[in-house]
């Protein structure tokens, strides 16, 4: 998708989040969440300055924030020690 989108981009740049939302962008909108924007600061913004519409496109990049979130703290999880073969039958 990056290479479809060649803008530069400021994570906390809620704008143009805005207009992704509100001219029906879901590409974009994810482009920007890939790129490091906070989906639920942009939420929390948005509370105080803009209408953010309901719809498809919404509903999509919601879900998809949600499985970045998800994503995100999986891989900052510790892990445990790797298994290496058993000897099993030794």
């Amino acid at each position: 998708m990056q290479e479809k989108y060649d803008i530069k981009t400021v994570h906390h740049n809620y704008d143009a989040m805005h207009a992704c939302l509100d001219t029906n962008n879901p590409e974009a909108a994810l482009l920007l969440i890939d790129r490091g924007m906070d989906f639920d600061a942009f939420l929390d913004w948005a509370k105080e300055r803009v209408q953010v519409n309901p719809g498809e496109t919404l509903d999509a990049v919601m879900e998809y924030w949600q499985t970045h979130k998800r994503e995100q703290e999986w891989a900052r999880e510790p892990k445990g020690p790797e298994l290496g073969p058993t000897m099993a039958g030794v």
